[in-house]
């Protein structure tokens, strides 16, 4: 993806580790992402692992090499982009640290709801 208008360019890979079986489907349970990212103002890199607990319920963990590097954790309940759902509303609470000594750790909820046509 290119990133505007920070002109960076970014490169998500994902690798499913674990399935486990639901129904006649094969579910996602252990998933792990890494994005680089060129160019712009904050290049780096950003590594995640994916628990999908529940189709409702994902534990999210990770950390973010970039000028500022940062760890975090997170939660989703609900269907939310993480678990790949949409029409339903869903909500993401998120902790992150600083890595270095600048910075301060912060919380944040992100609550997440579609229309759907």
């Amino acid at each position: 993806m290119v990133l505007w208008p920070d002109k960076s360019f970014a490169l998500g890979l994902s690798q499913a580790l674990a399935w486990k079986r639901s129904g006649l489907m094969m579910k996602l349970s252990i998933q792990f992402s890494l994005c680089p990212t060129f160019g712009g103002s904050n290049p780096g890199l950003r590594a995640e692992v994916i628990h999908t607990v529940k189709d409702n319920l994902n534990l999210i963990c990770g950390c973010s090499l970039v000028a500022h590097p940062s760890a975090f954790a997170s939660i989703s309940l609900g269907r939310s982009k993480w678990n790949g759902n949409v029409g339903n509303s869903g909500i993401v609470v998120r902790v992150d640290t600083p890595l270095s000594s600048v910075g301060r750790p912060s919380f944040s909820v992100q609550i997440n709801n579609v229309i759907e046509f």
